[in-house]
């Protein structure tokens, strides 16, 4: 009461106070930085290792199951996944939630430097990176040019790269496409039969002829000069002139090894076994932007730089780099996650604004005064610009979170402000000067108010600190709210009382309504009044009657919560975006998924919502969701389509009769237009056309984990399963991670033979994979640019698996060793990738939904086959999404009972009384009826979203009834009957019931009805929150007053219990 004292009696200090909040909101709101979602912390660590030449087996043997044993040791860790695939091993380690990840961090990348030693010598050192959710490509750039790729990609190195990688902000500028300038060695196989050399015995030299190292340093007088050896190759000619040295026999009667006297004796130089040219580097991927080959820039942001700043910073380099790049080398952006930031927090403005209006006009409605409405609206901006203060002292962001939370609160902002004018002018009417009005108006709905605010206060902040990966999700939302909440009460007890008493005259705005809509809504609310009272005299004579029906809608409201709504983790949005996948056969090349390809874009162009000129393809790599590892080898490829922007409900508004010139259908339906087009185009591999989701990429939300340790059970299991997953309607695409395996060349080592021969497997393998990948060692300096020299046999030495045989080895004695010698050519199968969990062998069965099926129903449906089905020893876990959404339903039960739990610990403190808060307490049931049919309505899944709507229900519906209940009490502890309290309670309370209520739901009435893009996350939280406060206000206003009296009753009950005891 001393603060509302206190600003009507001194005005002037508490508008410089508000002003001052006002002007420090403002610059904090400027320095706020702008990002789609929150900054989420994800307690995993990435462990990526290059294995070069080496099938998934071997991977896993040599590089995965060891870094698996090292990490798992690392404190904290509760979970170790890896997958092997040729060439890499990714090793993902994820740790309890609250560990401290730098440490983590050094201790595993500890143990991998201790382990380094036990690795193969060729394996490259391994990455590791903590997984961030905000260090996420923020740009995708095409570069083309009417020049050879090998010339653009030394443009893209040399000149775009360099000036893109300056930006602030950005964190990398990975180049992908194009080929490099690369030189190379083609060794003649048939020469080094002849002089019976290895091809290692051409490396070696060779890399100790190229080599520029320090030698020391001469001291010269004053003069201290250091000495380094220059061996790099300057030329072509300098690569041929290299001496190969011979192999020199252990007796002079010898000949040189070799299995042919027709080796000349000469010296020997590289020139004279192989071939030296100036070419480019293999082709192990493509990159097309519009159908065209060009290349590929992805821009990374660092993890705290500004989304929004970066990319303009980029924009605005690539103009710079326009004006000095050939005029047929063009920039474009292709992907563009800034402007999915701009648009999303641009709508939420809007939708922020919007409410605002319609929630003062509400106000202005009830009122019939510009002075009244001018009063409670003030509480929006102040309540709301002052937030900005505490959102920037929180290092919070704007993102769809935090703009999320305002907007939805606009409503509820002018609640307080509401209840305090309404109970001033009360004051007024009974004859009070405006000054004493205020005081009294004020210190009559004091507790209520603060009661009103302080329950949105305890149901959001436990949101704040819910469990799990979802509340970090949630914690600035949670935190926003209940920053704005308190300041609107602030606003409430201090600027609203000073206004109403400084401002109206005595008598002024008590009269008649001067307006007609004024009369003739007061004419209609005193009908409503009148029936009101009615129904409540009906509900008080016919209480089990009223409280039965109370109770049936919610039994019936979870009974269709549990067979109607469906479950999801998180609403589908529209991020106008569809992945088309390829998955060729293993044995295909690149140039046959090449040709695929280029059929597939030829069929996507003639959607007409495809933007042609954006089109990117990948060719060599399918690249997962969040966080996962990119399928690579030449049988996998990648189509974005980035579709024009959708036509939105504002789009509609603002062109009623057509024009707007977006696209009408939503992504599932190109989608789906483009999987029928495809379908009769008759692919030779697997194509999968699925939009494209924020976190999950184009990932298949259904995701099921089989484990087990016999290879044979798992496949055999695996068959069963995807037979279970084809049965069921609704999925699409059933797929697993055991394919068909690669087709191979098998060189199995003869252990006897190779032990006579002393050569151990690491050798011939080791031969092998220079002969074949090639090795790059070496490097070529020419105009102050290294290239990599790759030393590796001709291609007619690699064009037969009969070849390797005649490959020289290794050299025992006076005689040279061939893989022949030593090992047993063969034919088989190889995997393509190989899973594990917690060093378990995994197999992940995956599915996608068909539009309208919910992630739950889809479940149940494979869950209720699987039953039936016999799968041995294997073991199976469901995973990805269904897992995440378990995980955070649980959380989001325990806040929502700890919500309604300090609600009651907070009532009962405040009213002194264990019973009448249970009455309020009972009205939150209610809510969740309306909640649920609102849902159903609109064909809206409950999911975190959503079930944070009906979280936030706990705070609204309680609101109507401590505003009911506690004027009951006021009235009864004045002399009133309880029938009489609360039958003169109600019909007061009635009006400010009504205010509220529709304030807080026209507020958030442009969220529920999606008028903005990608509104599809927003839009079921807003939904929730309407249907559950809409009609929990109309039971509330029946149910809640027979409830009270059956309580009062129980009170009395043990009132005369506990005194007969006494």
């Amino acid at each position: 009461m001393g603060l509302t004292r206190l600003s009507v009696e001194r005005p002037l200090v508490l508008c410089m106070a508000v002003a001052a909040l006002i002007l420090l909101g403002l610059r904090a709101r400027a320095q706020l930085p702008a990002e789609m979602d929150p900054r989420v912390d994800f307690p995993v660590v990435h462990v990526v290792t290059v294995y070069p030449g080496a099938g998934p087996e071997e991977v896993e043997e040599q590089v995965t199951r060891p870094l698996e044993e090292a990490v798992a040791g690392v404190n904290g860790v509760t979970s170790v996944s890896s997958s092997s695939q040729e060439n890499i091993s990714f090793v993902s380690v994820d740790f309890q939630l609250g560990t401290d990840l730098n440490a983590a961090t050094a201790d595993l990348r500890a143990r991998i430097e201790g382990l380094r030693s036990d690795l193969p010598p060729n394996v490259e050192a391994p990455t590791i990176t903590k997984l961030d959710i905000n260090a996420q490509p923020i740009l995708v750039l095409g570069v083309t040019g009417a020049r050879p790729l090998q010339d653009l990609r030394a443009i893209v190195d040399d000149d775009i790269k360099p000036q893109l990688a300056r930006v602030p902000g950005v964190a990398a500028a990975q180049v992908v496409g194009g080929r490099r300038r690369e030189v190379r060695v083609a060794i003649d196989p048939a020469k080094l039969q002849l002089y019976g050399l290895s091809i290692l015995d051409v490396l070696e030299p060779l890399r100790a002829a190229s080599q520029s190292a320090p030698a020391g340093s001469i001291v010269q007088g004053q003069r201290d000069l250091s000495v380094r050896v220059q061996g790099e190759f300057q030329s072509l000619n300098d690569i041929r002139a290299a001496p190969i040295p011979l192999p020199q026999p252990s007796r002079p009667d010898l000949l040189p090894l070799s299995r042919s006297p027709a080796a000349p004796s000469t010296p020997l130089r590289l020139g004279d076994l192989a071939t030296v040219s100036d070419t480019v580097e293999n082709q192990e991927q493509i990159t097309r932007v519009a159908r065209r080959e060009s290349i590929g820039i992805v821009i990374t942001r660092l993890s705290d730089a500004n989304t929004v700043s970066t990319a303009a910073g980029i924009k605005r380099q690539i103009e710079r780099l326009h004006a000095t790049l050939p005029p047929d080398v063009r920039l474009a952006v292709l992907q563009d996650n800034s402007q999915r930031v701009e648009d999303a927090l641009e709508d939420i403005y809007f939708a922020l604004i919007f409410g605002s209006l319609l929630a003062v006009l509400v106000v202005f409605t009830f009122l019939h005064s510009v002075k009244d409405t001018v009063i409670v609206a003030l509480a929006i901006p102040t309540s709301i610009i002052t937030t900005f203060l505490v959102m920037w002292a929180g290092r919070f962001t704007l993102n769809q979170m935090t703009m999320l939370a305002l907007s939805l609160s606009v409503g509820i902002l002018v609640d307080d402000s509401i209840l305090v004018l309404d109970c001033i002018h009360r004051h007024r009417h009974r004859g009070k000067e405006p000054h004493q009005a205020a005081l009294d108006g004020r210190a009559e709905i004091g507790l209520a108010d603060a009661t009103n605010t302080l329950v949105d206060v305890v149901v959001f902040v436990p949101i704040a600190f819910m469990g799990g990966m979802v509340g970090q999700f949630f914690r600035q939302f949670g935190l926003t709210v209940a920053t704005a909440t308190l300041m609107s009460m602030y606003v409430s007890f201090s600027l609203t009382p000073m206004l109403a008493a400084h401002w109206f005259r005595p008598g002024e705005g008590l009269g008649s309504p001067q307006t007609r809509f004024a009369r003739w809504f007061d004419r209609q609310y005193g009908a409503l009044d009148h029936a009101y009272r009615g129904v409540l005299r009906w509900a008080l004579g016919r209480r089990p009657l009223v409280v039965g029906g109370g109770f049936g809608s919610l039994a019936i409201a979870v009974l269709l919560a549990w067979r109607v709504v469906g479950f999801d983790f998180v609403p589908p949005v529209d991020h106008g975006q569809v992945a088309v996948t390829l998955q060729m056969p293993p044995e295909a090349s690149l140039a046959a998924t090449d040709r695929m390809m280029r059929q597939i874009e030829d069929v996507a162009v003639q959607v007409p919502e495809v933007a042609e000129e954006r089109m990117f393809a990948s060719l060599g790599e399918i690249i997962g969701g969040f966080g996962s590892l990119p399928e690579r080898g030449p049988q996998f490829a990648q189509l974005t389509l980035t579709l024009r922007d959708k036509d939105s409900l504002l789009d509609r508004v603002l062109h009623p009769f057509g024009g707007s010139g977006k696209r009408q259908r939503s992504d599932e339906e190109v989608a789906a237009d483009l999987r029928r087009r495809l379908a009769q185009m008759g692919a030779a591999g697997r194509i999968i056309v699925s939009p494209v989701r924020a976190f999950t990429g184009s990932l298949a939300p259904l995701q099921l984990g089989l484990y087990g340790t016999d290879l044979n059970e798992l496949e055999r299991a695996t068959g069963r399963v995807l037979d279970v997953f084809a049965s069921v309607p609704g999925l699409r695409n059933p797929d697993s991670s055991l394919r068909r395996g690669k087709p191979e060349v098998q060189l199995r080592v003869e252990r006897e033979r190779a032990a006579d021969q002393f050569v151990t497997p690491a050798e011939v393998a080791g031969a092998l994979r220079v002969a074949l990948e090639g090795d790059t060692s070496v490097r070529y300096r020419e105009g102050g640019h290294s290239y990599a020299v790759r030393v590796q046999l001709a291609r007619a030495g690699r064009s037969r698996p009969e070849a390797l045989q005649d490959l020289v080895v290794a050299r025992r004695g006076d005689h040279p060793v061939f893989v022949g010698d030593v090992t047993t050519l063969g034919f088989g199968t190889g995997p393509t990738k190989i899973l594990r969990r917690d060093r378990v062998r995994r197999v992940v069965i995956t599915a996608e939904l068909a539009p309208g099926v919910s992630l739950g129903a889809a479940q149940e449906a494979v869950e209720r086959r699987l039953r039936q089905v016999d799968l041995g020893n294997v073991r199976r876990v469901w995973e990805g999404e269904y897992d995440d959404m378990i995980e955070s339903t649980g959380h989001m039960i325990s806040v929502l009972l700890l919500s309604i739990a300090l609600s009651y610990i907070l009532m009962a403190a405040l009213f002194n009384s264990l019973v009448h808060p249970l009455t309020i307490v009972l009205s939150v049931p209610m809510a969740l009826v309306g909640a649920i049919l609102g849902l159903i309505f609109t064909g809206t899944t409950l999911n975190i979203v959503s079930m944070i709507g009906i979280i936030m229900l706990v705070g609204l519906v309680a609101k109507n009834a401590i505003l009911l209940v506690d004027y009951t009490n006021t009235l009864r502890a004045g002399g009133l009957a309880r029938e009489a309290a609360l039958q003169e309670a109600a019909p007061v309370r009635l009006r400010p019931i009504l205010m509220t209520t529709l304030s807080t739901l026209f507020g958030m009435l442009p969220i529920a009805l999606r008028i903005g893009r990608a509104a599809e996350m927003r839009a079921p939280m807003a939904i929730a929150v309407i249907g559950g406060l809409a009609l929990s206000t109309l039971l509330t206003l029946v149910v809640i007053p027979v409830v009270y009296t059956y309580f009062d009753d129980l009170s009395r009950w043990l009132k005369k219990l506990w005194g007969r005891q006494g």
